[in-house]
């Protein structure tokens, strides 16, 4: 007989791979041929025959070595019992072997085991590693073209690894299970040639995978021209294993890394981290339904910036927790072939921490604290723009020299392909010592940080709540009710793409045209609330505030078309009032604190054309309140879309409605009428006689006498009795503001013109 040999061949097998199959066996050479299983006569030697029974194992071919004596019989028997075909487990796990080594792996171990009653394959001392070097810049300028080796070790062992249920059908692999040791171990080292080393070490403890099912990616072939982009197939083909669960027990990690020479290396970095009870729950085609970490915990050291002294940061992160997240959503973000779209796609649906806690050593013997409760987060999406942003890269890595002008759109770009529904901060709490008294602590805690609706439209809140400070230095406090900026609208992207070309053609455009800029850039709403606000610094300020809010908004961007603010009791110390003027007037009426007040609301309306001061007050306690309100009527678009060319005509084509002022006294008359007696040093009655005829004598240029007594007699009225003073103008019918102006080389028909009435009490 010439040769035996079994034809069959499996799909995706390794030794058809290796043409295994294809025999031509010579005299005396006996060969008995299934996959990946091979007993050839010499290892029948009478020197085999006579060892310890053993059994040597290696990924390209079964040497099975016999310990007794065989006669003839049983060596026929040996020869002809098909019994002794490998089994699909280990057929598919030595083909999984050979597409990793494809993938630059090499592969060791001490023993494949396989019971196919069971069908459990058992792989001892299981070895990987991948390792190569790079070339990279020595640091020199680029004109240099220096280069020295980077090189890299990955090594992955595991005393015992079990799997159950192991298969391959079309380049798929799926096993019920697949378990590792105690000791399962992975080892990261890398150096680059004269600047320093680096190594990472992880050690794994109750590790396991149920119903596992995963493609090994291929290699992409080399481009140069698509260094990064390449790769995209082959990280999706990763994203996408499938499986019922992976479970971690406990994983203890080790960290160092040294800047230098052999000769003469340093230790900038040493760490450890520790992570308890890690789970991953029912992954399928990328969509992962929960990520789970109970404990992590890290201790780093790492070199201070000016000195050799060594700084210490630990942390410990409790009870952390992903729900709903879709690797796929975030790959197709970075996928060319994936078309724009606006649509969200949720890439994690919810986030929680149960409590983190850091302290971060500044310098030897001084270190910041920092403490938080539940951390939460909701729909963390991303939205695919027109952008190739691994093209970017590819060009980069080439050499290719990138326009300003795309790197500023990608940088766009990529901010707007990300958002978040709500996220928030509870229970945190940062302390450190007092720089003067060591002895003493400085305690800031702050109830809850939140952010909501974050996206490229816009940001709908972004808010801190219940902030404590009692113990600052100096004696100093300080606390914060709330505080939030939120109803941001961005301005539209293609107005902002536009002006980057032209800023790339002419950098000069935006100091040349700064309007231009505001327009292009300016969010279109905003607002700003404040509540509860207390600052003491002992000596030098007192100041409070009962609340603030800003509201702006605008049809017509950047100026806005409706301004709402609103101050209410903003008090201070007159002393810490910057006017000189102010101050002074305000301490010679009896002033030590003053307490301010005021609120706005003022709007355009783009069909009524109307442009409207619905409310002004501005409050001073203790002194009075000034009111106010005013309307115009055909106030067109182009008073904010140019202000600077066609709004100052349009603006004249603009008609006058009504306006009424009021100022109500509340103490500040007869305050300051005492004072201004006092320096001028007349009696108050003999003053109030002079402001009466000076209030009458600002009107003479009028020229109109019923005008100037009406203004003579309420102002007389109010000095004699302060309460109110109002003036109104209301005309008849509204009056163009070119009409207006005209009446100035006539000012006596103004009061009548618009109805100008000025009252008392």
């Amino acid at each position: 007989m010439r040769s035996l040999a079994i034809d069959k061949i499996w799909s995706r097998s390794v030794l058809k791979k290796s043409d295994m199959f294809k025999h031509d066996i010579p005299p005396m050479t006996v060969c008995f041929c299934f996959p990946k299983l091979v007993f050839r006569q010499e290892d029948f030697s009478l020197q085999n025959l006579f060892q310890s029974p053993f059994a040597s194992r290696t990924h390209g071919a079964l040497t099975v070595k016999v310990a007794t004596v065989l006669t003839g019989t049983a060596l026929a028997l040996v020869l002809t019992q098909p019994a002794f075909a490998d089994s699909t487990g280990e057929e598919a796990y030595r083909a999984y072997i050979q597409e990793l080594e494809a993938l630059g792996f090499k592969s060791s171990n001490s023993g494949i085991e396989y019971n196919s009653s069971t069908d459990q394959l058992i792989i001892s001392n299981d070895q990987w590693v991948f390792e190569g070097a790079l070339p990279v810049s020595a640091g020199g300028t680029e004109a240099d073209g220096e280069t020295v080796e980077a090189a890299y070790k990955f090594t992955y062992s595991s005393g015992t690894t079990t799997i159950d249920g192991l298969s391959e059908k079309d380049g798929v692999y799926t096993a019920s299970s697949w378990s590792f040791s105690n000791d399962t171990q992975f080892e990261a080292i890398g150096s680059v040639e004269g600047k320093g080393r680096g190594k990472l070490v992880a050690r794994i403890n109750g590790m396991s995978i149920s119903n596992y099912g995963f493609d090994v990616p291929d290699v992409p072939a080399d481009n140069a021209d698509k260094k990064v982009s390449r790769w995209l197939p082959f990280l999706r083909t990763l994203m996408l294993q499938n499986f019922d669960e992976t479970k971690v027990d406990a994983v203890a990690m080790t960290l160092e890394a040294y800047e230098g020479s052999k000769d003469d290396e340093q230790l900038i970095v040493s760490g450890t981290m520790q992570m308890d009870g890690y789970s991953v729950l029912n992954s399928r085609d990328g969509k992962v339904e929960r990520y789970v970490m109970d404990k992590v915990t890290q201790n780093i050291l790492t070199r201070a910036e000016h000195s050799d002294d060594m700084v210490s940061q630990t942390t410990t992160q409790i009870g952390t927790v992903y729900e709903d997240v879709n690797n796929a959503a975030f790959i197709d973000l970075f996928d060319p072939a994936v078309a724009a779209s606006d649509d969200r796609l949720t890439v994690v649906g919810s986030q929680t921490v149960e409590s983190y806690e850091s302290t971060q050593e500044v310098a030897p013997g001084f270190a910041i604290r920092m403490t938080t409760g539940n951390v939460h987060a909701n729909d963390f999406f991303v939205v695919k723009r027109d952008f190739d942003f691994l093209g970017l890269l590819d060009g980069l890595l080439a050499g290719q020299e990138p326009s300003i002008e795309n790197l500023g759109v990608g940088a766009l770009q990529l901010y707007r392909s990300f958002g978040v529904k709500d996220l928030g901060l509870m229970d945190m709490t940062v302390t450190a010592p007092n720089p003067e008294q060591p002895d003493e602590e400085i305690r800031v805690a702050i109830g809850e940080m939140k952010m909501v609706n974050f996206s490229s439209n816009g940001i709908g809140e972004m808010s801190v709540s219940d902030i404590s400070a009692p113990d600052l230095p100096d004696g100093a406090s300080f606390k914060l009710d709330r505080a939030s900026l939120g109803n941001i609208e961005f301005a539209e992207f293609a107005p902002m793409q536009g002006i980057i070309s032209q800023l790339v053609a002419d950098p000069d455009l935006a100091s040349r045209d700064p309007f231009l800029m505001a327009k292009t850039f300016t969010p279109h709403s905003l607002s700003v609330a404040i509540d509860g606000l207390d600052l003491n610094v002992p000596g030098e300020v007192a100041v409070s505030l009962n609340s603030y809010v800003l509201d702006l908004a605008s049809t017509v961007p950047p100026i806005p078309t409706s301004i709402y603010t609103k101050t209410d009791s903003l008090v201070m110390p007159v002393e810490a009032i910057e006017e000189p003027e102010a101050q002074a007037i305000l301490q010679a009426l009896g002033l030590e604190t003053v307490t301010w007040s005021d609120e706005t609301r003022l709007y355009w309306d783009e069909e009524t054309k109307d442009l409207h001061l619905e409310k002004l007050v501005m409050s001073l306690k203790d002194l009075g309140t000034v009111e106010g309100t005013f309307r115009f009527a055909n106030v067109a678009r182009e008073v904010f879309e140019d202000p600077q060319g066609q709004g100052q005509f349009a603006l004249a084509m603009a008609s006058f409605v009504e306006a009424e002022f009021q100022f109500t006294d509340e103490g500040g008359t007869e305050k300051g009428l005492a004072l201004a007696a006092q320096d001028a040093g007349v009696p108050v009655e003999a003053l109030k006689i002079g402001l009466v005829e000076q209030a009458a004598q600002s009107t003479a240029a009028l020229q109109n006498e019923a005008f100037t007594s009406m203004v003579r007699d309420a102002v007389s009225k109010f000095l004699e009795n302060p309460e109110a003073i109002k003036i109104s103008l209301k005309p008849v019918k509204s009056v163009p503001v070119t009409q207006i102006l005209g009446s100035l080389a006539a000012p006596q028909t103004l009061p009548d013109l618009l109805n100008i009435q000025v009252t008392a009490n």
